[in-house]
C-alpha cells in the first residue's frame, strides 16, 4: 500500500497526500479529512520506517522525507510546467518505495534550509544556485543530489543529456534540407540553454550547415528575470535575427516557452513564424498548441529525469562510487513537428 493509491482514492495528487501525512500547512480541512478518509478504507497507515528489513540502498533516516530545495530561486519555480515534471517524476518513484516529499519555497544560498534544522528529512535533493560552502556542508551530512544546471564541485547530479539535445536539433534542421541555421538564446545565463547551443552549432558545422548564434547581449541569472527584463531579451534576439542576411532557414530555440514569445516578437517585425524550419525544446504542451505552425520539439524526459534522481540518492547509501561528482544525463527523443495538411 502507498501514498499512490490513498491520492487516487482521496482524488488529491501525491504532494497533498504528503502534506496531510506530515501536517503541513496550506491543506483545507475537507481535503485532510477526505485524504484520512481514503488511508482509512485503504488501511493505510504512515510509517517513518519500513516494516522488516530495509531494502538494499534505502534511506537510513528517521522520518521517511526527502526535501527537494531551490535555493537561490523564486519560490514560483516549481509552478513551472517543466520543474513540475521532475517533481512528478520523483514523487512517482518516492511514493513507490513508500517515501513522502516535502517541497522548499526558495531558500536562502547563505543559510540551512528550515527543513535540515528541524530534522524533518532524511535525504536532499536540489536544484538551482549553489549554496555558500558552509551550507554546502550541511547538505552533504545526508545523502544530497543535483538536479539540473551546474552541480556544486563533488556533488552528484542528473540532468538533461544537453549534447544530445543540440545534436538532435542540428540533425532535424540538415534533413529537411536547412543549409543556413540559426541558435536563438535570449538567456545567455542559462547554463543548460549555453550547452544546447554549443552542441547544436557542432553538429550543425560538422554537417557542413552555414550557423550562427544569436542571443541577448544582457544576460539575467536562471529564475531572476522580471517579466520586463525577460521581454526586453526576446525583442532583442528577434531584432537580430530579422536583421541578418541572408536569413537562416532553419532555427533552433532551447525552451518552447522562449519559443512562443519569439514568434510574437518576429510576428511584431511583420516576419511570419512559418519563415523557419524550427525545433523547440520541452516538448511542453502549455505552450506549443500556441504556435502555428506547431514546431518540432525535443522532450528532455524531464519526469523520468526525477525517476532517475530518486534512484541514484537511494543508491549513495550503497555503491561508493557515487557521491563524488558524479553526473547523469538523461537521453531525449525528438518529437518530430506534424504533417502539414495540404488545404
Amino acid at each position: 500500500m502507498s501514498i499512490v493509491q490513498v491520492a487516487k482514492l482521496a482524488h488529491v495528487s501525491h504532494a497533498t497526500v504528503s502534506r496531510v501525512l506530515n501536517n503541513r500547512p496550506n491543506v483545507s480541512e475537507e481535503t485532510v479529512q477526505q485524504v484520512r478518509a481514503a488511508m482509512k478504507k485503504l488501511g493505510f497507515k504512515a510509517r517513518l520506517r519500513r516494516p522488516g528489513r530495509k531494502p538494499a540502498g534505502a534511506l537510513a533516516g528517521r522520518t521517511g522525507n526527502v526535501a527537494l530545495l531551490f535555493p537561490g530561486m523564486d519560490p514560483a519555480l516549481p509552478r513551472l510546467s517543466v520543474i513540475a515534471h521532475v517533481i512528478a517524476g520523483i514523487q512517482q518513484a518516492l511514493a513507490a518505495r513508500g517515501y513522502s516529499l516535502i517541497l522548499g519555497r526558495g531558500e536562502q544560498t547563505d543559510r540551512v534550509p528550515e527543513v535540515l534544522q528541524q530534522g524533518r528529512a532524511d535525504a536532499v535533493l536540489a536544484m538551482g544556485v549553489p549554496p555558500d560552502p558552509a551550507v554546502l556542508a550541511e547538505l552533504q551530512r545526508q545523502p544530497f543530489l543535483w538536479l539540473l544546471g551546474d552541480a556544486p564541485a563533488g556533488v552528484d547530479s542528473v540532468l538533461p543529456d544537453n549534447a544530445a539535445i543540440g545534436t538532435l536539433a542540428a540533425r532535424y534542421l540538415a534533413e529537411r534540407g536547412c543549409q543556413r541555421v540559426a541558435f536563438i538564446n535570449p538567456q545567455i545565463e542559462h547554463g543548460e540553454y549555453v550547452r544546447r547551443g554549443l552542441f547544436f552549432t557542432l553538429a550543425a558545422r560538422a554537417a557542413g550547415l552555414d550557423v550562427t548564434t544569436v542571443e541577448s547581449e544582457v544576460g539575467h541569472r536562471i529564475g531572476m528575470w522580471t517579466p520586463a527584463e525577460g521581454s526586453a531579451a526576446v525583442e532583442r534576439v528577434a531584432q537580430q535575427l530579422s536583421d541578418l542576411t541572408p536569413r537562416p532557414q532553419g532555427i533552433f530555440v532551447p525552451s518552447d516557452e522562449l519559443t512562443v514569445y519569439l514568434a510574437g516578437a518576429l510576428e511584431r517585425r511583420g516576419l511570419k513564424f512559418a519563415t523557419f524550419t524550427t525545433v523547440s525544446c520541452n516538448n511542453d504542451e502549455t505552450w506549443l498548441p500556441l504556435l502555428h505552425p506547431r514546431p518540432a520539439s525535443i522532450d528532455p524526459q524531464m519526469e523520468a529525469l526525477g525517476r532517475w534522481a530518486v534512484e541514484m540518492l537511494l543508491r549513495q547509501r550503497t555503491d561508493l562510487t557515487l557521491c563524488r561528482g558524479v553526473r547523469l544525463a538523461v537521453p531525449p527523443t525528438l518529437v518530430p513537428a506534424p504533417s502539414r495538411k495540404n488545404p
